[in-house]
């Protein structure tokens, strides 16, 4: 699923593959788009971005106890990373999910 993202000076696109947990499909595409519409520099929007299709690639790879081990320490530094953001509260109830899915990834 691509995702587009327009400013009043350019469009982004956003690739986002979809797994078979709608769960974790639906936080990952509203952290993006809390993301997109934070008051972050865009410089900051973009790596936080590709953080998080970072871990939406790691859903969808052959599941091992690396590939979890990759996801949580991704999870971890995006967490850190929005805390000191005006979208800190709004992306805390998607986490989780994001969480859960990898919890249970190699199982």
């Amino acid at each position: 699923m691509g995702l587009q993202q327009q400013t009043h000076n350019s469009t982004q696109y956003v690739n986002q593959t979809v797994t078979n947990n709608p769960e974790f499909d639906k936080s990952i595409s509203a952290i993006i788009a809390l993301i997109k519409s934070s008051s972050m520099a865009e410089d900051d929007k973009q790596e936080l971005t590709n953080e998080v299709e970072a871990i939406n690639k790691l859903a969808l790879k052959e599941p091992s106890t690396a590939i979890v081990e990759k996801a949580k320490l991704k999870l971890e530094y995006l967490k850190t990373a929005l805390t000191a953001t005006d979208i800190a509260i709004k992306v805390t109830p998607y986490l989780p999910a994001l969480y859960t899915f990898f919890e249970n990834f190699a199982r």
